[in-house]
């Protein structure tokens, strides 16, 4: 007895930790997307960290199941979501590719893998991606519980959504700043732009994770950077670029001596 008024004390007070509402639906078994691969609804892809001829990549989202284990294999559907006044609205076919729409939960299994291509736009710096998939509910599989949560629009609008049933893929050219770029980028690189980043990747034919890695973890070490700096100082007189803030791209005052 006491150990049951334990657990529902502790379970009274991990939902007012949350602060999140919950729709509670009538059902046996359950079906909702596993909620550690996201943040809320939403995984951010950053294609900056991928070299520039890598073209597309597989990821694989986790359906959990809610409910009991059985000998037998329960479909279920996903569905893609579109949003006409989305100005970032991703195109099914030109920027991402469902593998299948069909799924199952296996028998004897308590989850499945939804899978999906992402394909990286050639324009995705200028404007990134995103698209929306959602579960559908089916006999066997319904829709048990989810949090709800307050959340921005495509127009800027709140909104409350159900994010346990639903994904949004958003796809950018994000590029991190090297962990070693305080003590040598400014010098060397001048000022830091996602743009420039990858040109000096492709230019140099850098890794592009090996590029912001600790130099521990790279093949790169302050003598390549400066090499690189230089050379690419001399590259940019014969052949001018212009960087994201729409001036010609420099390299650091290092880069010229």
């Amino acid at each position: 007895m006491k150990r049951m008024i334990y657990v529902l004390i502790m379970f009274v007070i991990s939902l007012g930790a949350c602060e999140q509402k919950m729709d509670i639906y009538e059902g046996t078994s359950g079906i909702y997307f596993d909620p550690t691969e996201a943040v809320l609804d939403t995984i951010v892809v950053p294609w900056g960290l991928k070299n520039s001829n890598v073209k597309k990549q597989n990821m694989n989202l986790r359906v959990c199941l809610m409910g009991d284990v059985v000998s037998y294999d329960r479909k279920f559907m996903i569905r893609v979501i579109t949003d006409a006044h989305d100005t970032l609205q991703a195109v099914e076919g030109k920027d991402f590719r469902l593998l299948q729409k069909e799924y199952a939960i296996l028998a004897g299994k308590a989850d499945a893998l939804v899978e999906i291509e992402l394909l990286r736009a050639d324009d995705l710096a200028e404007r990134p991606r995103r698209f929306t998939l959602q579960l559908e509910e089916t006999e066997e599989l319904g829709f048990l519980y989810s949090r709800v949560q307050s959340l921005l629009d495509s127009i800027g609008e709140t909104v409350e959504r159900v994010i346990d049933y639903q994904r949004v893929i958003y796809m950018d050219e994000r590029f991190k700043t090297p962990v070693w770029w305080s003590l040598y980028g400014g010098s060397f690189f001048g000022k830091f732009s996602t743009k420039k980043a990858i040109f000096i990747c492709d230019q140099m034919g850098y890794e592009r994770e090996d590029f912001v890695a600790p130099f521990t973890e790279s093949n790169l070490n302050e003598a390549k950077l400066r090499f690189a700096a230089r050379y690419l100082h001399e590259y940019l007189q014969e052949h001018p670029e212009i960087d994201e803030d729409g001036e010609l791209m420099t390299m650091g005052p290092d880069a010229q001596k």
